[in-house]
């Protein structure tokens, strides 16, 4: 009885189904179907470059009428200012100050300053941003005087020129976007007391 069980085993093995069967079992576990892992994504860093922000020098000018000493005067005062710092109360801006301020008459007067300054533009408020500033430096006054002998009808003129320590402590307020200001300065202009109000523009 075994050897009959044993016969019939190697019949079917002979069998061409059972060849094929085998054979195909066999491949299917000698192929493995190795999927390949996901290659890893490289992150394409595009490195943030610290933009470094230049910072712009800005222009002013105005136009004002006051008193330097007891003699009316009028004329410009502009500069330019660089922003150095931003505090809690505001911008910090540091640079320069001039102008021309002229006394016409019989006695013509006029005064050139020449002043470091600093500023302090506040938080904008409503549609106007308040600012305070100093200004120090130097001031070239200028007096000259002509006169006529109505006898000989010759003319003779005197003049001076002097360099005087200036100095002018500001207020204002900056308006219409920024574009306009309007401002107090007073101080110490040609060795005299000197209040100048002013209008002008920021560009």
């Amino acid at each position: 009885m075994k050897s009959i069980a044993t016969l019939a085993a190697l019949i079917m093995m002979a069998t061409p189904s059972f060849a094929a069967t085998k054979k195909a079992s066999a491949k299917a576990t000698k192929t493995t179907t190795s999927t390949p892992a996901p290659k890893a994504t490289e992150s394409t860093s595009t490195s943030s470059e610290s933009s470094h922000s230049e910072s712009k020098v800005k222009f002013n000018a105005g136009f004002g009428l006051g008193t330097a000493g007891s003699a009316f005067h009028f004329g410009v005062l502009g500069g330019g200012m660089i922003s150095v710092a931003n505090t809690e109360l505001g911008e910090i801006t540091v640079g320069g100050q001039t102008g021309f301020l002229l006394h016409p008459g019989t006695v013509t007067q006029w005064i050139i300053p020449i002043m470091a300054a600093g500023q302090l533009t506040f938080k904008q408020t409503a549609n106007m941003t308040p600012y305070a500033g100093l200004a120090m430096g130097v001031g070239i006054g200028h007096a000259s005087i002509s006169s006529t002998n109505p006898f000989t009808g010759t003319t003779s003129s005197v003049s001076n020129t002097a360099t005087d320590f200036a100095m002018l402590v500001k207020g204002g307020v900056n308006f219409s976007g920024g574009k306009y200001y309007a401002e107090l300065p007073l101080g110490t202009l040609g060795n005299a007391f000197c209040i100048f109000p002013s209008v002008g523009m920021n560009f």
